[in-house]
């Protein structure tokens, strides 16, 4: 049974297609890339995964998460999925998070909010620094009394994901959560990404443009172009052998960018 069932999905505006008869599907534990150039429609379907589509901007088809229709659910509806069964950690985490609130309010709000009954004050610090335990960040007491501007852009990132872990999801959508940090911060936290999927046996769907990147952390890739998908399968099957012209240069690109850097051409 799929965790995640996307058939024939569709988002507009009111002037333009901007992703067409997109079928995807996620079981539960199984990790998929999202892949394709920025404008592709990677974060749009992942939005409509969840319905969080923007304003102005509709989907058609459907979407089913978990046992529910996403299209045409109402908020409250998908308030109930969101944190519960998908859960999502964005590109940039100093936007994601509230610049006003101190960071163990931040990740104590969906504990409490997801909580089968009410926690106590002791509960709800005890949760929070596990969490913050379970994501490696460093000295939790400190952080967890800081403002986001006040730590690293990794240490930002960590406290993001501890906060979609936060439910319990059984899919976690990470929506190019490297692509804002260093290298070595990236590599950190793909290897954390990695770890905790692994360890909660959650799905993974991970957005990127970034073949590398991706690589390291799918098992199966999926790409998209100008909204559509143009070649979908196992990872060592796409980017060993790719059929389509589109993913063919995607590869061909990461290949030559990895020996200007002084990999292996």
């Amino acid at each position: 049974m799929s965790l995640l069932t996307i058939e024939n999905l569709s988002i507009a505006t009111s002037q333009t297609t901007l992703v067409s008869g997109v079928n995807l599907t996620i079981a539960p534990g199984e990790r998929v890339g999202l892949i394709g150039e920025s404008g592709s429609g990677k974060s749009l379907t992942a939005m409509a995964a969840t319905g969080l589509l923007a304003p102005g901007i509709t989907a058609k088809g459907s979407v089913i998460l978990g046992d529910t229709q996403v299209i045409g659910a109402s908020e409250r509806k998908l308030n109930t999925l969101r944190g519960r069964v998908a859960a999502f950690v964005f590109q940039e985490p100093l936007t994601a998070l509230d610049p006003l609130m101190r960071v163990d309010r931040q990740i104590a709000e969906p504990i409490q909010r997801h909580a089968p009954h009410r926690l106590s004050r002791d509960a709800v610090h005890a949760a929070v620094l596990k969490l913050m335990h379970d994501v490696a960040l460093p000295d939790p007491e400190r952080i967890a009394r800081a403002y986001p501007h006040e730590i690293s852009g990794g240490q930002r990132q960590r406290i993001a994901i501890a906060m979609a872990l936060a439910c319990e999801p059984q899919l976690l959508i990470a929506d190019e959560p490297t692509t804002a940090l260093d290298v070595t911060t990236q590599a950190e936290i793909l290897a954390l990404l990695d770890r905790l999927v692994r360890e909660r046996n959650m799905a993974l769907l991970f957005i990127s443009h970034d073949l590398p990147v991706v690589a390291t952390i799918v098992d199966r890739v999926v790409v998209l172009r100008h909204g559509e998908i143009v070649e979908a399968g196992p990872i060592a099957s796409v980017f060993g052998a790719p059929q389509h012209d589109y993913t063919k240069s995607l590869v061909s690109a990461a290949h030559a960018f990895d020996a200007a850097l002084g990999g292996t051409p």
